[in-house]
């Protein structure tokens, strides 16, 4: 699977990323998007 996120949706990639990996995912494009840092965390995802 390819995944493309644009703009906030870049979240949304990081952290579909972390929750199935590479054997899910062969790669990612970030077009604009916000890219967080491994290990950062939202205060959204606080809330989950």
């Amino acid at each position: 699977v390819v995944l493309v996120g644009h703009s906030a949706s870049g979240l949304c990639l990081t952290h579909a990323i972390h929750t199935f990996g590479t054997k899910k995912i062969s790669s990612a494009v970030f077009v604009a998007a916000i890219m967080l840092r491994s290990g950062f965390v939202t205060t959204e995802d606080v809330k989950i």
